[in-house]
């Protein structure tokens, strides 16, 4: 590096509009020197022509891992000062549909790679006092037909709790985010409706049915949900003010951060049955 400017690595920079992508940019903005990462370096091209450094990572990949390591450190002198764990990987399929061997995909991602990331870039991080941001999700308290996905980022927001806990006293900050909706790019909705089990499913043989009007009402919510520019900037203010903890942005994140705890269980499955329309499912007749 030819100055001393802080170091952050973010995973999950592919969608353009997307939170990590928007994330690069505003730590970019800020005179942070910025690794933007995503499994193809040709989704990153705005990145890179914003003069943001983008490297290749899978983070469901060990190979890949290491070797995204070995490139930050050469090109910063072991240097880190911010690791942001954002990459995900959305699921729409009822649970007892899904196919167990997949299921190992999902912690790849969400689990393992960023416990990797972490420890390659604990040293570093504890050097500068710098920080781990973990974005987790709203999901994680057990939204319908994403029991795969909420599990799995359940069991990194938990990982993330006990990374702050184990090494405050090194001096290492670690943010957990619970990240409610975010007002970017529709794809990841429309891609529900290719996550519909084929053929269909035996216990929810109308469940094309649900996820379109799923995709329908959740359509209207991300409308009326902050912009990743505004998600992303609560995201580094945190940082820059030396916050370590858990934080909760985007739209509804704190009916999760507020509500959720304290009302009973049977209500919570009320909510739960309107918003992911666990009500729409009709008896089956088995024989």
């Amino acid at each position: 590096m030819s100055d001393f400017r802080k170091v952050a690595l973010i995973t999950g920079c592919s969608a353009p509009s997307g939170l990590g992508a928007t994330l690069a940019r505003e730590l970019h903005s800020r005179g942070w020197e910025v690794f933007a990462t995503a499994r193809k370096s040709s989704s990153m091209t705005g990145l890179a022509t914003a003069g943001i450094n983008t490297l290749e990572l899978d983070v469901a990949s060990k190979g890949s891992v290491e070797q995204t390591v070995h490139n930050v450190f050469k090109a910063t002198d072991g240097r880190l000062d911010l690791l942001i764990n954002n990459a995900a990987k959305a699921q729409n399929h009822p649970l007892l549909d899904f196919e167990p061997d997949a299921v190992e995909e999902y912690f790849a991602i969400h689990v393992f790679g960023p416990l990797r990331l972490m420890q390659a870039f604990a040293k570093p991080l504890i050097k500068t006092k710098g920080t781990v941001v973990n974005i987790g999700t709203i999901s994680s308290h057990g939204l319908p037909w994403q029991g795969i996905y909420a599990s799995s980022k359940a069991a990194a927001q938990v990982q993330s709790d006990v990374l702050r806990r184990e090494t405050a006293p090194l001096g290492l900050k670690v943010i957990t985010v619970e990240l409610g909706m975010v007002n970017t790019t529709r794809s990841r909705l429309l891609s529900m409706l290719s996550d519909i089990p084929n053929p269909p499913s035996i216990l929810y043989p109308n469940f094309a049915e649900i996820t379109r009007a799923n995709i329908d009402a959740t359509g209207k919510n991300v409308d009326q949900a902050p912009k990743a520019e505004s998600v992303a900037k609560d995201i580094i203010n945190a940082v820059d003010s030396g916050f370590s903890g858990k934080m909760w942005t985007g739209k509804s994140s704190s009916l999760f951060r507020w509500m959720f705890p304290v009302i009973p269980i049977s209500w919570q499955d009320w909510i739960y049955g309107k918003i992911m329309k666990t009500d729409m499912i009709k008896p089956v007749n088995l024989k």
